[in-house]
């Protein structure tokens, strides 16, 4: 299950979580340790694979080595132990294993790929914790990468890949005709990246993360330009697989922030330095049970409605703009919700029960002129959250889906006793831009 809400309602969520982890034996946060620290203070580095069930009771394993990389062990079975659970991907197949002075298996570096023998995959790093995630920075490694690391120090990443975007009607993205190739040099903190149009305010050079916070979610390899507000930009990529040829990394990438949907939306927003907060409208055309006569249409608009925050509104109801003030989703495997007002609900009671039905349906709410509540009930055909390999955080989700997916929406409204149905709409994708575009 999955819970968003809004900035200040996580921050005092955490704030309160904090307190009760601090009078509480419940988990930790999770732990993290540099590469070059994992490799420093492992004394016995092979490959191996696990020939018996790890014993919870006397925390001992037996480990089929058949390749040592750094130490003095020899090939063969060996009895280890651990410390934290040694928790594995697959334990059919070949992993390295990382131990420190007393045999104690701490780490291992394993397939992202299980169908990939080990000396051709890329291997996701982690530590064993049992109380939360142990992450490794960079978390990402290759057989050769590392056998050159224990030999000389140097750590270097090359990849290479093109840029996705979404389609519109279409669930899977396609990749567009532009393409990034780079290298990372860990050990020198050197980054050079290619491939993006020129571009304005953004630096050189970008920030380089590699990691792998889990096998499900898969090994990254994420740029960030800038992560003003105003003016951001940050790429992620999603590492495929290595080049048999190469060695380079084989990455996937889709630009997170700005969430543009198009190519061309993004060159216009690299080329002009006074392009900020990218928007999309979608039209919901509809007519009214009492005026059948009279087709109208609202204009849902979603996206950074002015320098600093993001938002939603509506169009076409009453004169001026009206604010989505509460998102509210109860799908079979996740919960969505938001509220984009500051203290007690604005809605009435018989509001507030529809906003908590458990029925898949995505609901938006909004306070009209006169004061009643406007909901538009949308059935998104599916889950909220993205298919497929583009999943970030804070993703604005309901915009991707309209793009790409034909939904249905319900118009309601209610006088805060009853709620009635006003018609049903099939949104359309209408147009896309940024509030800001001055053409200085």
């Amino acid at each position: 299950m999955r819970v968003r809400a809004f900035c200040s309602t996580v921050l005092l969520f955490w704030l309160f979580a904090g307190c009760i982890c601090e009078a509480s034996d419940g988990p930790g946060p999770p732990m993290d340790t540099t590469f070059e620290d994992m490799v420093k203070n492992s004394p016995t580095i092979a490959v191996a694979k696990l020939l018996d069930v790890p014993d919870r009771e006397d925390h001992t394993t037996v480990l089929e080595i058949s390749q040592v990389l750094k130490g003095t062990l020899k090939p063969g079975k060996h009895k280890v132990s651990f410390a934290d659970f040694p928790e594995l991907g697959s334990q059919e197949r070949e992993f390295v294993a990382f131990l420190d002075e007393k045999l104690i298996w701490r780490f291992v570096a394993e397939p992202l790929d299980s169908r990939q023998p080990l000396d051709k995959a890329v291997l996701a790093v982690k530590g064993f914790y049992d109380w939360n995630a142990h992450w490794v920075f960079p978390g990402l490694v290759t057989l050769a990468q590392l056998k050159s690391y224990i030999k000389d120090r140097s750590l270097v990443y090359r990849f290479r890949g093109p840029i996705y975007f979404p389609q519109l009607g279409k669930t899977e993205w396609k990749a567009s005709s532009l393409s990034i190739s780079g290298s990372y040099d860990v050990t020198n903190k050197k980054v050079t990246v290619e491939g993006l149009p020129q571009n304005e305010r953004f630096p050189a050079q970008p920030d380089v993360d590699v990691h792998a916070l889990s096998l499900e979610e898969g090994g990254k390899i994420n740029l960030t330009y800038a992560r003003n507000l105003r003016r951001e930009l940050e790429i992620m990529g999603n590492v495929e697989r290595q080049d048999g040829k190469s060695g380079e990394l084989l990455v996937q990438f889709a630009v997170t922030n700005p969430e543009v949907l198009t190519e061309n939306a993004f060159r216009e927003y690299l080329g002009n330095a006074h392009k900020e907060g990218f928007v999309a409208t979608f039209k919901l055309p509809y007519v009214p049970k009492q005026e059948k006569a009279k087709k109208r249409a609202l204009s849902l608009t979603l996206g950074w409605m002015d320098t600093d925050s993001d938002g939603m509104q509506l169009e076409g109801w009453d004169q001026a703009p009206i604010k989505i003030l509460a998102m509210d989703y109860n799908g079979p495997d996740e919960r969505y919700g938001g509220t984009y007002y500051v203290g007690t609900s604005p809605f009435p009671k018989v509001v507030e029960q529809e906003r908590a039905r458990k029925d898949g349906i995505l609901r938006l709410v909004a306070k009209t002129a006169s004061g009643d509540s406007l909901i538009l009930a949308f059935d998104l055909n599916g889950p909220l959250r993205p298919q497929g390999p583009f999943k970030w955080a804070f993703q604005n989700e309901l915009r991707l889906v309209l793009y790409t997916k034909q939904t249905r929406a319900t118009i309601l409204l209610s006088d805060g006793h009853t709620i009635a149905t006003i018609a049903t709409s099939t949104p359309a994708f209408d147009c896309m831009g940024f509030n800001r575009s001055d053409k200085k």
